[in-house]
């Protein structure tokens, strides 16, 4: 990866969600295994859906810092 402000802010970004995901991970576990099996299936796309709807936000947010951050230090 680069080293300018969004490559730098997607590292960021990645490091800053590591803890969602271990918190997300025993939750989800718990989730499943408390689901009836035809609801099981469902709740697992719902996470993946909130996985990826926390990764595009959270990583984004830290891109367009990374970004904005840049753009300011060479005005």
């Amino acid at each position: 990866m680069d080293t300018t402000g969004v490559g730098v802010g997607a590292i960021a970004g990645l490091i800053g969600i590591l803890p969602f995901f271990v918190v997300f991970a025993f939750a989800s576990v718990g989730l499943i295994v408390s689901v009836p099996g035809q609801a099981a299936s469902a709740a697992v796309v719902l996470l993946a859906i909130g996985i990826v709807a926390t990764l595009v936000y959270y990583v984004g947010l830290s891109v367009l810092g990374g970004f904005v951050g840049r753009w300011i230090r060479e005005r």
